[in-house]
């Protein structure tokens, strides 16, 4: 990290006293304290740090800039980004895109979903047929997005639940979820997991070594509170082959939901 990225960093959790600042920065940075003062000197110059006394922060109007620079790349991504691929299809086709970690694979499939709930009336539910709710503490920063953002209701059926998997549906109550558990209406194995909105069907496709290592940690960490976060690490950052398919097939897509909506009348 650059001593610049260092002292707008500190500073954008608040003012702080310029001896705090030195230290923070030359502790993070392993940079002389003239090599930060030199740096504080070129920012004040450039209008993104103010001084007065022994205090330093960020000006006002540096953070308006970075706020109005950051939502137009979100309005982008949020119209474009991750699907301009998806929304391009055509009824009847269907993208295949190849991730080599769990973690990639998660990154892209909250990200172009939740892009494509905005998109479609709200009315429409979610479906998602999963053998295991292993976001909820694997991923926290995608799965909370993605909650945050919910405005329609989603229906969830854990096919192959496990002690762990029922202290997360406990813990989800609050949140806009319905769960069916131990119901598998698609037949799916344990490798599979399905997203269905409207005319728009997610297929996911773990790979079978990592799903394993997976299911094995899920069997032995029957609470939240056993979790090892550096095992769960590992395991998500595995290389191996994940696959996710998005099918635009309305015909499909009416088939998986008359098979779905009865588990939840």
């Amino acid at each position: 990290m650059t001593v610049y990225k260092c002292i707008i960093r500190e500073l954008s959790k608040g003012s702080q006293g310029k001896s705090t600042l030195l230290k923070t920065v030359t502790e993070k940075t392993s940079v002389t304290p003239q090599a930060v003062y030199k740096s504080l000197r070129q920012l004040t110059k450039d209008g993104i740090v103010v001084s007065k006394s022994k205090k330093v922060g960020l000006t006002l109007w540096y953070i308006e800039g970075e706020l109005e620079r950051w939502s137009r790349v979100l309005d982008t991504y949020n119209h474009k980004g991750t699907l301009s691929d998806i929304i391009n299809l055509r009824r009847g086709q269907k993208l295949t895109v190849i991730f080599n970690t769990l973690n990639e694979l998660d990154s892209y499939w909250t990200q172009s979903f939740s892009t494509l709930e905005r998109l479609l009336p709200e009315n429409l539910p979610v479906y998602m047929i999963i053998p295991h709710d292993w976001f909820y503490y694997s991923k926290p920063k995608s799965d909370e997005y993605w909650v945050k953002k919910q405005t329609r209701q989603q229906r969830l059926i854990i096919t192959h639940p496990l002690p762990l998997d029922m202290e997360i549906v406990k813990n989800r109550r609050n949140q806009q979820f319905r769960f069916t558990v131990d119901k598998n209406p698609l037949r799916q194995d344990e490798h599979q997991y399905f997203s269905l909105l409207s005319d728009w069907v997610y297929e996911i496709q773990l790979d079978r070594n990592v799903n394993n290592k997976l299911i094995s940690f899920i069997e032995r960490n029957r609470q939240m509170r056993t979790i090892n976060k550096t095992e769960l690490e590992t395991i998500i950052n595995n290389k191996g082959k994940f696959k996710l398919t998005v099918y635009h097939n309305p015909k499909k897509a009416a088939v998986m939901t008359n098979k779905l909506q009865k588990y939840f009348a």
